[in-house]
């Protein structure tokens, strides 16, 4: 049984995540056995995250009193995810109420070192509250972050990941907790030590990402963190660092997706906690739909091998793709979308709303069987 193992980290990866889950619910066509959702976010209480968990959790509980044998086909529902670490969340070790210069413990430092820690990190990063997220600092998540394999969550992963599985990483480009763990966790598993449970598999794995590009901007607050001013100067940081080390000559990603919006809605100013909870957008359903795009590519696809060459795993012919669209309206129709992307979505997404609707009217239609219209349409109790 062939598994994709689904890495969302920070918010965007909660998000996109969710949205994925909105597509399996309706019955899209995910060509894989199952799905195991993984999320990075020290920030325990953000409302994207814990929302996200919440839908996995009634997701799942649905799924099991569906029946999917050959009789039944039922398409709602199809796709298993599999929960391999108790609750879908990856444990950050040791920020749970510290501020970062507890964290590298600064005032412990010999004074070169804290001279040194001083030019790498401003006093506002030594002060920050990890309790609530690296707030668009990838200087702090790249430190924090880098601790990834040494926790009982990795070794749970790697013990559930087999030969033939999958691996794909949803983060953003633009904060501190997406930025700085993509480039990480994709080097972890590249470098695997010999120790951890199926290794060699992991190692050698095909490996998906997306890079969600700026899509929103939070409202200017003075005494916040978080400035959306930066978000496009952090953008090209990263490309030009991803392009050195993850995606340039020696690629160590098979398939690599692009997505942003340049007309960004502004949203509140929400540093983390229960009141970061952004409103869903057009951008995550395609960032999910490369998770889907990444489950159709074939074995035998070029792009997903991988070769060594001085003991560092490489993909030599890696796909880039980005998802576009030509649409200034509001709204987003069916109509707006390639017919890719239509065949993909637009049927089950019909079925299953119109499901919905007969599941919340069914009182009020069953009080309309003696109308004509139901008459003409041979809608009866059988129905």
């Amino acid at each position: 049984m062939s598994k994709i193992f689904l890495f969302g980290i920070g918010g965007t990866g909660a998000r996109v995540i969710r949205s994925l889950v909105m597509l399996a619910a309706s019955g899209v066509d995910i060509q894989t056995d199952a799905i195991v959702p993984i999320i990075i976010d020290p920030d325990f209480a953000n409302a994207d995250l814990t929302r996200t968990i919440d839908v996995l959790k009634h997701y799942s509980s649905i799924r099991k009193k569906l029946d999917f044998n050959a009789d039944r086909k039922n398409k709602f529902f199809k796709t298993d995810f599999h929960d391999v670490l108790n609750g879908y969340r990856f444990t950050i070790q040791h920020t749970h109420g510290k501020k970062y210069r507890e964290f590298i413990q600064y005032d412990t430092l010999g004074r070169e070192n804290k001279a040194l820690a001083s030019i790498l990190f401003s006093g506002k990063n030594l002060d920050l509250d990890m309790e609530l997220g690296f707030k668009g600092n990838p200087n702090i998540g790249s430190v924090v972050l880098n601790q990834f394999t040494e926790t009982d969550d990795f070794t749970n992963f790697a013990a559930a990941f087999q030969p033939g599985d999958r691996i794909f990483i949803v983060s953003s480009i633009f904060g501190g907790t997406g930025a700085s763990g993509f480039p990480l966790i994709l080097k972890n598993i590249r470098s695997v030590p010999n120790n951890f449970p199926n290794c060699d598999a992991l190692r050698k794995a095909p490996i998906g990402a997306i890079s969600v590009l700026p899509y929103f901007d939070v409202k200017p607050v003075e005494t916040s963190q978080i400035d959306s001013s930066t978000f496009i100067s952090k953008t090209k940081a990263a490309l030009h660092y991803y392009e050195k080390n993850v995606t340039g000559q020696n690629s160590s990603i098979n398939v690599l997706y692009y997505v942003g919006d340049e007309k960004r809605k502004e949203y509140p100013n929400n540093e983390g906690g229960n009141t970061q909870r952004n409103l869903a957008h057009i951008v995550e359903l395609a960032a999910s739909l490369a998770i889907v795009d990444f489950a159709s590519i074939q074995n035998d696809n070029p792009a997903m091998n991988c070769q060594i060459d001085n003991d560092r795993i490489f993909a030599p012919n890696p796909l880039f793709k980005e998802f576009g669209m030509d649409n200034d309206a509001q709204q987003v129709l069916f109509s707006d979308l390639s017919q890719q992307t239509r065949k993909i979505i637009c049927a089950p997404m019909t079925q299953f709303s119109l499901t919905a609707k007969y599941i919340q009217e069914e009182k009020r239609l069953k009080h309309s069987l003696s109308l004509p219209w139901t008459k003409d349409n041979k809608i009866n109790e059988t129905f």
